[in-house]
């Protein structure tokens, strides 16, 4: 939903409407992720050696982050310093444990 929404802004940048459903979907996929994520809060460790991380086909800005994920900062704390917005380390912390990046303790 959140791509789609994404993508009718693309489209139509003067869109409130898309602005709109964009907002509405941010905030309930942020409300998941915050409830599972940071409610115990979880701490993402790496299960790749760290030397790895490069030769990963991720963003520059994911490698970053997955960098950060020691198993000693919990997710809020990734959150608070990431270069990121909190939605988009959030995302990324979720895509890292799914692919068996990250054990989320």
């Amino acid at each position: 939903a959140e791509l789609v929404a994404a993508r009718a802004l693309e489209l139509s940048p003067a869109s409130d409407a898309a602005r709109s459903v964009l907002g509405e979907v941010e905030r309930v996929l942020g409300a998941s992720l915050r409830a599972s994520l940071l409610e115990p809060p979880r701490t993402p460790r790496l299960r790749v050696p760290p030397g790895e991380i490069a030769a990963l086909r991720l963003s520059s800005g994911d490698k970053y982050l997955l960098s950060r994920c020691d198993g000693k900062r919990d997710v809020r704390a990734l959150a608070a310093f990431a270069p990121m917005r909190e939605l988009e380390v959030l995302k990324a912390i979720r895509r890292f444990a799914d692919a068996e990046l990250v054990d989320l303790r």
